[in-house]
C-alpha cells in the first residue's frame, strides 16, 4: 500500500517517514529511503541540459533589434524523452496524443510536452494518475525554458531547432496562443491585412469564410514574397506570410490539423473584451461580477 501522498515533496516526504518510524518503528520504512528519493527525482536528468545561445529581442529605446546571448535549458533527446514516457505510462502509438505547448507568460518562454491516451484521461491503473490527468499540469514537461525571451520568429526558431522538434517521429498537436500560433507559422501578426492563422480572409471581411491555409499555400506565399523582394510595405500581397513556417507538413494538409484553434484563448479572449468594454460604459461592473459569484 502506498501510505505516501503523490504530490508530497521531498521534505515532506521525510518528515513522514520519521513519524512513521516513531510510531510502528524503524522497519517500517526501507533504510536507504533517501537515495531511493534522489534516484526518482533525477531519473530525467540524461535528457536535459544547459546551454547558451543567441536570441533576438528590440531595444525600448532605439527600436532596434540587438542580439544577445542568455542560457535555456532544454531537453536534447525530445524522442527519446518521448518513448520513456510512454513506456512508463504503458501507452502504445495508436493510442497516444503527443501535444507541443508554448507558452510566455510569467517572466520565461516555455516549450512544454504533453503525453496522454486519446482514449482516457486519467489512467486508472495507477493512484497518482486518478487525481492528476496525463493532460493536465502536474504531469506536464518542460522541454525548454528561457528567462525573458520575446517572444518573435527567430527566438522560437532557436528554440525549435535547439530541440529538433522537426525531427519528432511521432504525430503531434500545437497547443499555444494566437500571437504564437501566427509566429510559428511565420506570419505577421492580427493587425496584418490577413490575420487568421487557419484561413487566407482579409481583415476587412472575418466575417466571411476564406480559403483554408495549408502548408503547400502557405510556402508559396513565403516563397513568392521572397522571390519578389517585396518591402514590409507589400506583404499583404503575399498572405503576410514573410517567414518560412516553423511547423512542417504535407503540402496539403491544412494548418489547422497540426496547430487546433485555441479554444480557451478564443473563446476567454471574446469574454475579456466584452467586460473590459463594460467597465468603460460602468466602471463598478467588476463589484456586480463579485456579488454574484462570477
Amino acid at each position: 500500500m502506498n501510505l505516501i501522498p503523490s504530490d508530497y515533496s521531498t521534505r515532506k516526504t521525510h518528515m513522514l517517514a520519521q513519524d512513521l518510524c516513531a510510531v510502528v518503528g524503524r522497519r517500517s520504512i526501507e533504510s536507504n529511503l533517501k537515495d531511493v528519493l534522489y534516484e526518482q527525482q533525477h531519473r530525467l536528468d540524461e535528457y536535459f541540459e544547459t546551454k547558451e545561445l543567441r536570441f533576438t529581442k528590440l531595444d525600448k529605446e532605439t527600436k532596434q533589434k540587438i542580439n544577445y546571448k542568455d542560457y535555456a535549458v532544454l531537453c536534447k533527446d525530445v524522442n527519446g524523452l518521448i518513448d520513456y514516457i510512454m513506456a512508463e505510462r504503458e501507452l502504445h502509438d495508436d493510442n497516444t496524443l503527443i501535444r507541443i505547448g508554448l507558452d510566455g507568460g510569467r517572466g520565461f518562454m516555455k516549450i512544454c510536452l504533453s503525453v496522454f491516451d486519446i482514449n482516457n484521461s486519467t489512467e486508472s491503473k495507477k493512484t497518482f494518475a486518478k487525481k492528476f490527468k496525463n493532460s493536465g499540469v502536474k504531469k506536464l514537461f518542460i522541454l525548454a525554458i528561457v528567462p525573458d525571451l520575446s517572444e518573435n520568429f527567430w527566438n522560437i526558431k532557436m528554440l525549435w531547432t535547439e530541440l529538433q522538434l522537426h525531427k519528432l517521429t511521432k504525430p503531434y498537436k500545437i497547443a499555444t496562443d494566437l500571437k504564437l500560433c501566427n509566429i510559428l507559422l511565420g506570419l505577421q501578426s492580427h493587425s496584418s491585412k490577413h490575420p487568421c492563422s487557419w484561413c487566407d480572409i482579409d481583415k476587412s471581411n472575418l466575417h466571411i469564410e476564406g480559403s483554408i491555409r495549408t502548408f503547400g499555400n502557405l510556402k508559396a506565399h513565403y516563397w513568392s514574397f521572397f522571390d519578389s523582394k517585396a518591402s514590409t510595405k507589400e506583404e499583404k500581397e503575399h498572405g503576410n506570410a514573410i517567414h518560412p513556417s516553423i511547423l512542417t507538413g504535407d503540402d496539403n494538409t491544412p494548418l489547422v490539423v497540426i496547430l487546433p484553434t485555441p479554444e480557451l484563448h478564443l473563446l476567454l479572449g471574446t469574454v475579456n473584451h466584452i467586460c473590459d468594454k463594460m467597465e468603460e460604459l460602468w466602471p463598478d461592473v467588476t463589484q456586480w461580477f463579485n456579488a454574484l459569484h462570477i
